[in-house]
């Protein structure tokens, strides 16, 4: 067996030497506090937690745990955490005090460091008339949802996240300081758009915005007892509907809490989210096929663009959950029969579905003039993490590329932090991010081990 590693609270006070920010230990005052995620059945227990302020204070860490053999992961906030296999030997990262924000409305681009929040964001990119492919959750980190891929309100009209990247910033496993874009890095660039973190720790990417000021946007409100009927016509709805169109179906259970409106306290319905970008009288005609079903509520409506972060009805603060999903070719009746199936057989299951078929996707998220990343090849490996960090001055200094972007060969041996694997028996969906064992030091730097 591999003996576990730890960061002794000697060693730690020279790392801590180095650090801007600061370092926390089991044992601290502060310790169950720093290691909490924001989904709150995470029970996260690293070697040590680091709240990075700085570049340096990432370069520091990642030179830190290289020299001791110990793996490092980073993290924003924490929402998809329990998706990592054990922290043992590894010091987690947090990256939520980097919250720098920069919008360009010139070049309609925006550079944000790590821990920066989608709401952050979309509320400063409003402020121009300009629209970033954020999240449906408010407070979601931009970095960890980026690396993702990214599917958002917007993706079929202006893509995944991941595509509108335009340069990455970020610290590699052997401690170098990088900016990745089309000429510099470009087989990096072209792997952490929707490739994942695990080639480095990513202190702050640049994206492009889009011009999207205000949409038509809302949700739908039917009974629970009508989900087959609903989801069906749903279904073909969205055959019908113009990229400018995105929209999701759920079945969905509100808990009895006071908090939670007293029309929907307690009570399950299936409902239909979706926002269009244009006017509301070409809105409202798209729509009027599931308006004739007769919603008990209907809340569509001309809304500012960043309020599209309240649409989904995430919750505002952190809170325990559990949650998987995957890709389908096509949403059959029988796949809606079996999801409406498993919904009344367990209460408390949340369901969503986004789109019915890769082929209603959009021009934006895959179809021609898309842009290009990892993300945008269907048939792909899991998802390769959602961390990282940056560093703006800094090039890659080994000239220019010998193979064009996209190539993965390229790839082939370099340093990385951390590996996912796909978990048995799983199909075809792409799974969040998950340790190989421990790396191990060898040529070439830190290797899965």
């Amino acid at each position: 067996m591999t003996p576990t590693l730890a960061v002794t609270r000697d060693e730690s006070t020279s790392l801590r030497d180095l650090l801007d920010g600061e370092i926390v230990m089991p044992g601290d005052p502060a310790w169950d506090k720093a290691r909490l995620a924001w989904n709150l059945a995470a029970d996260q227990r690293p070697a040590a937690v680091v709240f990075v302020e700085s570049v340096d204070d990432v370069v520091a860490v990642v030179d830190y745990a290289r020299a001791n053999g110990l793996r490092v992961a980073a993290q924003g906030t924490g929402h998809f955490a329990n998706s990592l296999d054990s922290l043992a030997d590894t010091i987690l990262v947090k990256t939520v005090r980097m919250r720098g924000v920069e919008i360009d409305p010139e070049a309609r681009t925006a550079r944000v460091e790590a821990g920066v929040l989608w709401e952050e964001v979309a509320l400063a990119a409003a402020e121009h008339g300009l629209a970033a492919l954020a999240g449906s959750s408010p407070d979601i980190g931009v970095v960890g949802y980026t690396l993702g891929g990214g599917l958002g309100w917007l993706a079929r009209r202006y893509g995944l996240a991941a595509n509108s990247v335009v340069a990455v910033e970020l610290v590699t496993a052997d401690g170098r300081l990088v900016r990745a874009d089309r000429d510099d890095e470009p087989e990096l660039f072209w792997a952490v758009r929707g490739g994942g973190g695990s080639f480095g720790v990513v202190i702050a990417i640049e994206f492009a915005l889009d011009p999207v000021p205000e949409v038509y946007a809302g949700i739908l409100f039917f009974p629970f007892d009508r989900a087959t009927e609903v989801l069906s016509i749903w279904r073909e709805w969205v055959e019908s509907t113009p990229d400018e169109v995105t929209s999701a179906g759920r079945l969905i259970q509100f808990p009895p809490f006071p908090e939670v409106p007293e029309q929907l306290r307690g009570q399950s319905f299936v409902i239909v989210e979706a926002a269009f970008i244009g006017e509301e009288e070409d809105g409202a005609a798209l729509l009027q096929p599931l308006r004739e079903l007769g919603p008990v509520m209907d809340t569509f409506a001309m809304i500012p663009v960043e309020d599209l972060r309240h649409l989904h009805m995430d919750p505002p603060e952190p809170v325990p959950g559990v949650g998987d999903g995957i890709g389908l070719v096509d949403l059959t009746p029988e796949a809606i029969n079996a999801l409406v199936a498993a919904r009344r057989a367990r209460v408390g299951l949340a369901a969503r579905l986004r789109r019915a078929a890769p082929a209603r996707w959009g021009s934006g998220a895959g179809g021609p003039g898309a842009r290009r990343g990892r993300r945008d090849r269907r048939r792909v490996r899991p998802v390769r993490g959602r961390h990282g960090r940056r560093r703006r001055d800094s090039r890659a200094r080994r000239g220019p590329s010998r193979r064009p972007e996209g190539d993965p060969r390229a790839l082939d041996g370099r340093p990385r932090l951390l590996q996912l694997r796909r978990q048995p028996g799983e199909g075809r969906g792409l799974l969040p991010a998950r340790h190989l064992p421990r790396p191990a030091v060898g040529e070439g730097g830190v290797r899965p081990g």
